[in-house]
């Protein structure tokens, strides 16, 4: 599944992960906690991340703050943004047009791939 993972160092990049929750979680470093974006897009993080003191995440917050207009909370540690399927119980690949939007957003030309 494509997904832009957001470091909490560093710019985001384009990855390919498996579709299962051990994978979500790997990357996150623990237990998930989806937050919704804009449309149907999904932001996967630590749920603890804050509890544990995780890193802030400078770009993932960016993203978070555009699509809740939330200003008071903030994302930590390791994220990344999916999408969701068509039946809403699921997940599946960002599409490219949401990877460049999302990028755009952060100021940034081009992922690394």
């Amino acid at each position: 599944m494509k997904v832009l993972m957001i470091p909490d160092e560093g710019e985001p990049y384009i990855s390919k992960i498996p579709n299962t929750l051990q994978s979500f979680q790997d990357r996150v470093m623990g237990f998930i906690e989806t937050v919704r974006l804009k449309g149907k897009r999904i932001m996967i993080v630590n749920e603890e991340g804050k509890i544990r003191d995780f890193k802030l995440n400078k770009n993932a917050t960016r993203l978070y703050r555009q699509a809740t207009h939330d200003i008071a909370d903030r994302i930590v540690g390791q994220a990344f943004v999916t999408y969701e399927d068509d039946s809403g119980e699921d997940f599946t690949d960002l599409p490219d047009e949401d990877i460049s939007e999302l990028l755009r957003d952060l100021g940034l030309e081009k992922a690394n791939v």
